[in-house]
């Protein structure tokens, strides 16, 4: 087992891959948003369509 460092090994380590440009992090951004919202939304609409429209009462309540 060599004592040496890795910095002293004579090996460097190549640079990680560059970074995403600003386009393409905005546009998974908006993606996500877009995602949220859509798994969000229905849910309070039935919300509030079962509760004032249809008048169903809350569970525990008569």
């Amino acid at each position: 087992m060599p004592t040496e460092s890795r910095r002293d090994s004579g090996t460097e380590r190549s640079p990680g891959p560059p970074p995403l440009p600003r386009r393409v992090r905005i546009g998974y951004g908006l993606g996500s948003l877009c995602t949220g919202t859509f798994a969000t939304v229905p849910g309070l609409i039935l919300l509030y369509y079962l509760t004032n429209v249809l008048a169903v009462p809350r569970p525990g309540t008569s």
